[in-house]
This record gives structure tokens, C-alpha cells and sequence, in this order.
């Protein structure tokens, strides 16, 4: 496997959101990655998604649900399984449960994806179900990350309550919300991310609040974290690039 470079800046990444749970996330010193590409027709119909623009140097899958593991669109990138390393790229994950009841009701267990590269930390919550307490909080809160790709459609996975508690307590730097119905699934259990949008600003409304839930929007599917001059902290809204 070899590492793409797209430039010396160390401390540098580009996320790119496809549409549900899939992202590219391009680190300026490491490769190029492909993350739970989610194949159109999928679920019964319900997936709508166009097929994302590669190439990528990897793929990763943080489950093996169909909306999840079509790793058949990443053109023959190989499968990067964790803990593994690709070039300067640490790739490591967690466990957690795809619901509040230790996984009985969703599927089983999920591997949020945490991927290290450049001084970067980008962590992939995949279908997080469960509110993270204890190791699990501690695990995510350090060492702090610098991007949080996280669910927020609700049924299958948190919520919009879920979501907000989980950047309030977790205090990522940047947090992308996906895996909600206008993302390019249409499913009936999954709430928009208007739903989202109004929790946020519920929540963000008390004294005590941090930079956490405050929303910021990309203008697009695209949002570049730069160490150097980071982003506002708070949640970022991307645009799928893949919606049909």
C-alpha cells in the first residue's frame, strides 16, 4: 500500500461527506482514505446515493451493515483493517454498541474509527447508538479531537439530544453530523437534520454553554482542518456531494 502526499504542510486535513455515514478524509502528509462507502440501491431501495469520486490509497469500515461496507466503490483500494498503519497513518478503533442496549437491538457492536496522522486525531463514531460514559468518554476525550465525524439521525443511532450530549461532554475541536434522512437514506425511522438543527440551538441557548454545539456551515461538502489555523470550534454542517 503507498501513501499519497498532497503537500508538506504536517497537521493538515481535508473532510470531504459523501452522504449518510461516508466521508474522504485526506491527510496533507498520509493518504487518502475512504470511509463506510454506502452503495446506491441498498436497503431495500432506500440508499439514493451517487457513487463517490475516488481514488483513495484505502478504505475503512467501522461495521459491516450494507450501508456501511460497499467497499466495492473504492476502485480496488485496499481494506485497512484496525488497529493498522498506512504511511504516516495510525489507524486504531474502539467498541461501542449500536444502541443504548448493548448492541440487542441494532446489530451488534460498532468500531469507531480513530484515525491519527500528522499530529491529527479524526475520530469516525460509525453508528454509535449508546451515550458514551466512563473508558468509553475517556477514550474519546483523550487526546482531544481535532474532528468528529458523528450520528444523529436517531432509531439506529443517537439522536439529536444524543448527538448534542455527546460533543458537550466528549468537547471535540470540530464536529460533522451525518446519518440522518436528508443524507441520502430514505428511511422513515431517521429524523432530518432540521431536527438536529433546533436541538442545537436548544441546547446552546443556556449560560453554561461551551463552543461545542455552536454551528457553523461549510457551504459545501468540504471542510479543511488546519492546525495551524484551525476552523471555529463547534459543529459543522457539510453538504452531501453524492445526493442524487
Amino acid at each position: 500500500m503507498t501513501s499519497r502526499r498532497t503537500g508538506s504542510h504536517a497537521g493538515r486535513c481535508t473532510i470531504r461527506f459523501h452522504g449518510h455515514a461516508c466521508f474522504t478524509v485526506t491527510f496533507d502528509d498520509g493518504p487518502r482514505l475512504l470511509l463506510d462507502p454506502c452503495a446506491a440501491g441498498g436497503l431495500g431501495g432506500a440508499v439514493t446515493l451517487r457513487a463517490p469520486t475516488g481514488p483513495w490509497d484505502a478504505v475503512l469500515v467501522s461495521h459491516e451493515h450494507e450501508d456501511h461496507a460497499a467497499v466495492h466503490l473504492a476502485g480496488g483500494a485496499p481494506v485497512l483493517a484496525t488497529p493498522g498503519r498506512l504511511g504516516s497513518l495510525v489507524a486504531s478503533h474502539r467498541l461501542a454498541a449500536h444502541d443504548e442496549h448493548g448492541g440487542r437491538l441494532r446489530g451488534g457492536l460498532v468500531r469507531m474509527l480513530d484515525l491519527r496522522c500528522g499530529g491529527l486525531r479524526v475520530v469516525h463514531a460509525s453508528d454509535l447508538g449508546e451515550r458514551p460514559d466512563g473508558e468509553t468518554l475517556a477514550w474519546l476525550r483523550t487526546p482531544r479531537i481535532d474532528v468528529l465525524l458523528a450520528p444523529a439521525g436517531g432509531y439506529f443511532t443517537l439522536g439529536p439530544d444524543g448527538f448534542a450530549e455527546l460533543v458537550e461532554r466528549a468537547a471535540p475541536r470540530v464536529t460533522v453530523p451525518c446519518h440522518m434522512a436528508d443524507h441520502g437514506v430514505q428511511l422513515p425511522q431517521l429524523l432530518p437534520s432540521a431536527a438536529l438543527r433546533e436541538r442545537l440551538r436548544a441546547w446552546s441557548s443556556g449560560q453554561e454553554h461551551s463552543a461545542s454545539c455552536q454551528e457553523h456551515n461549510a457551504h459545501g461538502p468540504e471542510l479543511t482542518y488546519d492546525a495551524g489555523a484551525p476552523p471555529a470550534e463547534g459543529v459543522w454542517w457539510l453538504t452531501p456531494d453524492c445526493l442524487p
